[in-house]
């Protein structure tokens, strides 16, 4: 990137937050992380996964799984999420990843099956599908979104813009907005509690990259 989102940047508030869906072909002998890794581990290199590009979240999820996990799965890059979706229920690939909102009605009706959420905590339109952690792989980092202002900002500025937008998630209108989305409840973070999370995060991520030897496009 063209700039440096801790030195460049001031976070203000996470606005959303919500784990990535692990999913497979109706058709793949697995119904859980459990039984998908065994069945990847049985069978080194038959099996491919879709993200949404190189260096994406779920390209370095799957990658720390895979480290975990002792697996031997080749990685496919899609340009959209729905474009997995369609080579998951057509059976062309056999696991995917999706954020936790598009493929709920394709999970409902049974054209494809949920095998775990990362993070810590079950998202609302598929609670039945169990975090990683649950399932023996604990992973914390999500998805999320936020708001950031210039690096020299001023903090009470800042400090303002966070209990404004932290009061708007609190109501009952945003609560039924992310479940929508399939989100977790609206994170309410202070100022230094979402600088901590990203700070967090970057060093995941950029730890699993580096790692696992991904390189961008």
């Amino acid at each position: 990137m063209s700039y440096d989102p801790v030195k460049d940047l001031t976070p203000i508030a996470q606005t959303a937050a919500g784990g990535i869906l692990l999913l497979v072909n109706k058709d793949v002998p697995a119904n859980n992380l459990k039984e998908l890794v065994a069945l990847v581990k049985a069978n080194p290199d038959k099996y491919s996964y879709g993200t949404w590009g190189n260096g994406s979240s779920a390209q370095l999820t799957m990658e720390w799984l895979k480290k975990q996990a002792g697996l031997k799965i080749t990685h496919i890059p899609y340009k959209t999420t729905p474009q997995i979706m369609n080579d998951l229920i057509s059976g062309v690939l056999q696991v995917g990843w999706s954020d936790p909102g598009t493929p709920v009605p394709m999970i409902e009706t049974k054209q494809i099956k949920g095998i775990a959420v990362s993070g810590n905590v079950r998202v609302p339109r598929t609670a039945s599908i169990a975090t990683m952690g649950e399932q023996g792989y604990p992973f914390d980092a999500v998805g999320w979104f936020g708001v950031f202002a210039p690096a020299q900002t001023p903090r009470p500025l800042v400090e303002r813009m966070n209990a404004e937008i932290n009061k708007i998630l609190k109501t009952p209108e945003m609560a039924k907005r992310m479940e929508g989305m399939n989100f977790e409840p609206p994170p309410i973070k202070t100022v230094d509690e979402f600088k901590a999370i990203l700070a967090r995060d970057l060093k995941t991520w950029q730890g699993i990259a580096s790692e696992s030897g991904i390189a961008l496009d």
